[in-house]
C-alpha cells in the first residue's frame, strides 16, 4: 500500500533561485548590508549586463511559475495524498518567498528599474 501512495505521490520540487555572477560577486566583495544601486552605476549603461539581468528576473518567474502551475487531480488517491500535496505546495512557496526578500533580488530590481525596464519589474 505504501509503495503505490509513494507512485502517486506528486513531487513539487525545491526552486533555488540565482543571481547575476556580477550582482553576487559585489555583495561577496562589499558584504550584504554594503551593496546598493550606486555600486553598479557604470554597468546600467551596459546592454550586455541589462539583458543579463533580464533573462534572470525571466528565469525566476519561469522557475516559479513551475510551483504555481502544478496541476493535481484531486479524484487521484487518497486524502492523505491531497493533503501532502498541498503541504509541498506551501513548504515551497515558503522558500521561495523567503530567497524573495534577499538584498541580492531587490538590488537587481531596483537596478532594473534604474535602466527603465519598468515593465519587467512589474511582471515580476
Amino acid at each position: 500500500m505504501n509503495l503505490v501512495q509513494c507512485s502517486q505521490n506528486i513531487i513539487v520540487p525545491e526552486i533555488e533561485l540565482i543571481h547575476d555572477p556580477d550582482v553576487k560577486a559585489k555583495f561577496d566583495e562589499k558584504g550584504d548590508q554594503n551593496v546598493t544601486t550606486d555600486d553598479f552605476d557604470d554597468k546600467i549603461k551596459d546592454p550586455n549586463f541589462v539583458k543579463r539581468l533580464e533573462k534572470t528576473v525571466h528565469t525566476w518567474i519561469k522557475d516559479i511559475q513551475k510551483i504555481t502551475a502544478l496541476k493535481h487531480d484531486p479524484q487521484q488517491g487518497s486524502a492523505l495524498l491531497e493533503v501532502n500535496f498541498w503541504n509541498s505546495i506551501e513548504r515551497s512557496l515558503e522558500r521561495i518567498n523567503e530567497q524573495l526578500r534577499n538584498k541580492k533580488i531587490e538590488i537587481t530590481l531596483e537596478i532594473l528599474r534604474r535602466a527603465n525596464k519598468l515593465q519587467l519589474v512589474y511582471s515580476f
